[in-house]
């Protein structure tokens, strides 16, 4: 409601910058709007960009216009809850048609907006998930705004399986242990910093049968360590996902 009262139209992209159990609201208001959800990832141009219609923030982004974005302060969380939850949803005109946008390095180390459409997200979300959903319980440290973050999600609320937040370091390993995780995906920077905190806590690999390096090449010394401290398959994925 507070999305279509602002103005939100459906095909429009609204970027979010807030905590991760919101970006899990919004992601369904903006189907529920048939609108382009996205995160506003950290060192995006937002001044001025074509990419992005309208923000939804805790606290106001400096250089995007102030009548295109909805502040997420207490006045409106109170209004949202007291809301109408009946609003009629609005649909995508086609199964081609964009519904979300994750953001890439595309090997230049700057984000990249990709499209993902219904069709994409059923594709990798429900058709093709064994591929890179290798074991479960399975549990990803990449963010919303990447494809591997964003697919883990919906496909955890597709098949109607329980989601475990993305976290790191300690906090981490302490989800590894308390889900039997089976499986467990982070590109090589957050296993570079997940594994010296399994060595201060003494976590030996628990239940881990694959671990999963996307996002960059997964140096070998690091993979070696990996292997020795969990006894564990590695498992590289790396491609670009605007491809």
């Amino acid at each position: 409601g507070v999305l279509r009262d602002a103005g939100v139209l459906p095909g429009e992209v609204v970027a979010f910058r807030v905590p991760l159990l919101l970006e899990t609201v919004l992601t369904f208001a903006c189907f529920h709007e048939a609108a382009i959800g996205t995160v506003l990832p950290a060192g995006f141009e937002e001044s001025g960009s074509r990419v992005i219609d309208w923000v939804v923030s805790v606290a106001p982004v400096t250089g995007f216009a102030s009548d295109r974005q909805i502040i997420l302060d207490q006045a409106t969380m109170e209004r949202i809850s007291l809301g109408d939850p009946s609003n009629q949803a609005r649909e995508y005109p086609a199964h081609t048609s964009v519904c979300h946008i994750v953001f890439s390095s595309g090997t230049t180390g700057n984000p990249k907006p990709i499209p993902i459409s219904i069709e994409t997200l059923n594709d990798r979300c429900v058709v093709r998930r064994e591929q890179w959903m290798r074991a479960r319980p399975y549990f990803c440290q990449l963010g919303f705004s990447t494809m591997m973050g964003f697919q883990t999600f919906m496909a955890s609320v597709v098949m109607g399986e329980t989601f475990i937040t993305p976290r790191l370091g300690k906090d981490a390993i302490d989800a590894i242990e308390r889900f039997g995780i089976v499986c467990a995906v982070a590109s090589p920077h957050q296993w570079g910093t997940f594994l010296p905190a399994a060595l201060k806590s003494g976590f030996s690999g628990g239940n881990l049968t694959p671990i999963v390096a996307v996002g960059a090449i997964l140096p070998d010394f690091l993979a070696d360590q990996l292997v020795r401290r969990f006894g564990a398959e590695i498992a590289v994925m790396y491609a670009a996902s605007e491809c």
